[in-house]
């Protein structure tokens, strides 16, 4: 197996490996030729290209081959053994560190979202794929991970992300902190991006989707790659797929457009959602031919919190604590209202499937909303009757609007003309937040919602307070001094809260809305996050896209009909970073139906999901994944019923059949989409760690170890429970591009470091500049790097024979890289794998040493003796070329599945290494 250099100008002693050889058709040989892995050219921005084609054999200078050496003794024994050790030291981090884990990256970066990488990397299969991964897993960081490694093979991608129009400033703050550059297309004023010019965009999909725009999409040029986040907006009911909603069609109609090489990206942590059709079409368009969606069925990556774990195999997340729903009980007058709005708003139910639906959602929404509190309730009625056509100076409309004020984020005494004003412009403006408006183009009847909002009005003035008074003494009080997430669907409540807390601590909370500006949000957050606000306090615009793990107490004021919504919730802070166990409260009315029907769905599958969920723990999280399988529509269907007053037998009867049916929706889900699952669980992560970059920097950098740092964790206690944990970390002073730093070289699965004193260390890795350059000096020496000769040392011996056997006086060994590259559709080249092999040719030049035994074998060669002379390897002539021969001729040869997958194997010949015990 020859190995050339000299041949890149800019890398001299770089070892260049043979691919093949050709004759150029006048008989002069012609060499293709493979380079060594990329991870060694991490810091550069031209790193010499994966092959060099048609090389002139003539002008190519050949390395010698090991078998040469046999009969060339090092002409410095010490010098060159020196040397390979470096050498192989250097090639066996770049090459066992399979999953790239040992990088230091702006975002903390954990086991499953490394090998998730690598998988969606290197199959083929997966340049269509939904990652499915539960909520606060981090898809993001996978996917800008996924983008990272694109972009450095192809720099001239174009990429398209689109997210709900809310997530937009807040992906590219996320791929930023990649060191990903992307332009931002939405509506807000510091959006940036030119859709003719730009080649990597974040787009808000719903402005993307607008009649205005949709044609000036499709008219741009094909993305390369396309990513649709929180997919399951992607709403298409037909189940032959057939008329699609705005959304779904102008993806459809991008990938139809995309080269042959184009990857399509999906996100969702709740992909299903209860909804069958919707979620068939999803695997529509990861499927070649969209008339047969179980093609995408292979195309989707799903996994549970349960399902990842850090390298350590320990737990990731820490325990979830749902405790029983606080009752606190309502004037009667309430619950006379809540009936009136229910028969108000049920009327007119009827008509064609749409109409239907809009009926439904109309009704649902207005109870849900009155549920939440008597502030939005008052605030829908209101809407309700300025969308019916109704004018300020309308007497029962007039009281009302006066009512409501501070109107969300509203003066108190606003002028009632001016509010009236701002409702009307506003209820044009469809958000997350707010009721759409009504296809069916019903109306109210206006005697009925006159005497509904008067009611409303006679119940803010007299019992405004209730709940919140309630929510302080049952559940603020109780918490000390934690901070405390709050969420409830309507903004009116978020407001109301919000007023009421700040009465009563002096100190505004934070709160998340829809309308605000993303500068505020941002502020609102950052407030939080310093601890400068105790409480957060969002509505529905805050359920995707935040991150509360600075809290560990989760109240929820009102509980929301989808039952998706609940764990989305919880996923803010429920989510990786958190360092404590998570509390969630709810407080519900007395007679509550939503409250009953979660109960009953709740106690129906403790009855028969005992071996599936046998603590509470596991029960809370299983109920939440077999909740968000319910169809919405049906759990609608039964909570319209009444207003309130519980459910009856048959209502009970219901939801304990649909969390039967969610169960077992449950498990073919489950069993069906745990292929990939189960494949990124076996992935490789190769045999070197943290430990190991740790002592080749103290060996070859001269770092200074710095005691004292300790990195944050959890542990599964006795009992079952996840407790939080420290444990010591190594850290390390080094200078990175003459600064110096304090590292952490530990394999702590991107916890916090500390001293306990305010001392922070950063991640180092192989990818920092000063690093790489320290890793090619020492694996491409300018002098021979072949052998080496090296005795145990008498404390050695004992464990040599444990992990190697080596209990003879001498052993011979040789090592070599596997590096495989892929052709693709385009014809370009891609690296598909490496790996480091270690053979004891004394013993059997068939069957290597399995990983470990080789990591072993390198990490005690770092404390072993250096001989004075060099071996004499002449009686292993024989031997050593029978290996270079027979056994890495076997290891080019590709498989059935590697010519399938166009992968072609290289080896990299490194060195023979002369072991003795004498």
């Amino acid at each position: 197996m020859q190995t050339y250099q000299k041949i890149d100008n800019r890398f001299p002693f770089l070892p260049w490996a043979l691919w093949r050889q050709v004759d150029d058709g006048f008989g002069i040989p012609e060499l293709d030729l493979v380079s060594p892995p990329r991870r060694f050219f991490a810091d550069l921005d031209r790193p010499p290209p994966i092959t060099r084609g048609n090389v002139d054999k003539r002008r190519a200078e050949c390395l010698s081959s090991l078998l040469d050496r046999c009969t060339s003794p090092p002409e410095n024994t010490s010098a060159e053994t020196n040397r390979l050790l470096s050498k192989l030291f250097a090639w066996f981090l770049v090459c066992e560190d399979r999953q790239n884990r040992l990088e230091a990256r702006a975002v903390q970066t954990l086991a499953h979202q490394a090998s998730l990488v690598r998988y969606v990397l290197d199959a083929p299969h997966l340049r269509k794929v939904l990652i499915g991964d539960e909520v606060g897993l981090g898809k993001t960081i996978e996917v800008g991970l996924v983008l990272k490694e694109l972009l450095a093979h192809d720099p001239r991608l174009r990429i398209c992300y689109f997210a709900p129009a809310r997530l937009v400033t807040n992906v590219c703050q996320e791929l930023e902190r990649l060191d990903l550059d992307f332009r931002k297309w939405n509506s807000d004023v510091d959006a940036d991006a030119n859709l003719e010019r730009d080649d990597c965009i974040v787009a808000s999909i719903h402005r993307a989707a607008h009649e205005v725009n949709f044609n000036r999409w499709l008219a741009t040029p094909a993305w390369d790659v396309l990513i649709v986040d929180e997919c399951h907006h992607l709403s298409n009911y037909d189940p032959e797929g057939h008329s699609p909603r705005r959304q779904y069609a102008l993806i459809e109609e991008l990938a139809e457009r995309q080269p042959v090489t184009g990857r399509l990206i999906l996100m969702s942590g709740t992909p299903h959602q209860g909804h069958p059709d919707r979620f068939i079409n999803l695997l529509r368009l990861l499927a070649d031919d969209r008339d047969q969606p179980s093609q995408g069925a292979k195309r989707v990556i799903f996994r549970t919190k349960e399902d990842v774990l850090d390298w350590h195999g320990d737990p990731l997340f820490p325990s979830r604590l749902v405790n029983q729903p606080r009752v606190m009980e309502a004037p009667a007058a309430y619950y006379a209202w809540m009936r009136g709005i229910h028969h108000c708003y049920q009327s007119g139910v009827g008509g064609n499937d749409a109409q239907q639906r809009a009926g439904g959602w109309r009704s649902a929404q207005a109870l849900q909303w009155a549920a939440s509190s008597l502030h939005a309730g008052l605030g829908y009625l209101v809407r309700s009757a300025i969308r019916s056509g109704w004018l300020a100076d309308n007497p029962s409309l007039h009281v009302a609007l006066a009512a409501i004020r501070p109107y969300r984020l509203g003066a108190v005494d606003e002028p009632i003309p001016d509010l009236f004003a701002r409702i009307h412009r506003n209820m044009g403006r469809t958000r997350l937040d707010e009721e759409e408006t009504d296809t069916d183009r019903w109306q109210p009847d206006p005697y009925e919602l006159a005497g509904l909002l008067e009611q409303g009005v006679e119940l803010l003035s007299e019992h405004a307070d209730d709940k919140w008074s309630f929510l302080y003494n049952e559940l603020i009080v109780p918490a000390n001094d934690d901070q405390v997430v709050l969420f409830a669907q309507p903004i009116e409540t978020v407001c109301a809260v919000s007023r009421f807390l700040e009465n009563c601590t002096g100190i505004p909370p934070s709160v998340i809305i829809g309308g605000q500006s993303q500068a505020d949000r941002d502020r609102e957050l950052q407030r939080f996050w310093d601890g400068e606000s105790r409480f957060l306090i969002g509505s529905r615009a805050a359920y995707e896209g935040f991150n509360l793990q600075c809290a560990h107490r989760l109240i929820h004021i009102d509980i929301p009909w989808n039952p998706m919504d609940l764990e989305q919730r919880v996923g803010r802070v429920h989510r990786f970073g958190s360092r404590h166990t998570i509390v969630v409260d709810t407080i519900v009315t007395s007679g509550s139906r939503e409250a009953d029907a979660y109960g009953t769905a709740f106690n129906r599958l403790a009855e028969i999901a005992g071996a599936l969920a046998p603590d509470e723990e596991r029960m809370q999280l299983l109920f939440g994944r077999i909740m968000n399988l319910i169809p919405p529509d049906e759990l609608q269907a039964v909570l319209l019923t009444r207003a309130v007053d519980g459910l009856d037998h048959t209502e009970r009867a219901r939801i304990a059949a649909m969390v039967d049916e969610g169960l077992d929706t449950w498990h073919r889900f489950h069993d069906n989409y745990s292929d990939n699952q189960q494949a990124i669980t076996k992935l490789e992560p190769g045999s070197a760690d943290w430990a190991d970059l740790g002592d080749f920097l103290e060996r070859y950098a001269k770092v200074e170890v710095v005691p004292g740092f300790s990195a944050e964790g959890f542990k599964h206690g006795e009992n079952g429970n996840i407790t939080p944990t420290a444990t010591p970390a190594r850290v390390l002073r080094i200078s990175i591009d003459g600064n110096p730093l304090l590292v952490v070289c530990e394999d702590v699965a991107g916890r916090p470091v500390s001293d306990g004193k305010g001392t922070m260390a950063s991640q180092v890795g192989l990818n920092q500049p000063a690093i790489c350059k320290l890793l090619r000096q020492c694996a491409f020496p300018e002098q021979p790097a072949q052998l080496s000769s090296l005795r145990l040392r008498l404390e050695q011996r004992q464990e040599a024979n444990r992990v190697l056997t080596i209990n003879s006086s001498t052993a011979l060994f040789a090592v070599a890289v596997r590096s495989s590259i892929r052709r693709e559709t385009d014809n370009s080249i891609t690296e598909a794998g490496r790996r480091m092999i270690i053979w004891r040719l004394d013993s059997d030049i068939t069957r290597p040493l399995d990983d470990e035994q080789a990591a072993n074998l390198l990490r005690l060669l770092s404390g072993c003796s250096i001989s004075r002379n060099p071996a004499d390897l002449a009686p292993h002539q024989d031997v050593v070329g029978r290996w270079q021969q027979e056994t890495l001729f076997e290891l080019r040869r590709p498989n059935e599945d590697d010519r399938e997958a166009h992968i072609a194997h290289i080896i990299h010949p490194l060195g023979l290494i002369h072991l003795t015990a004498n």
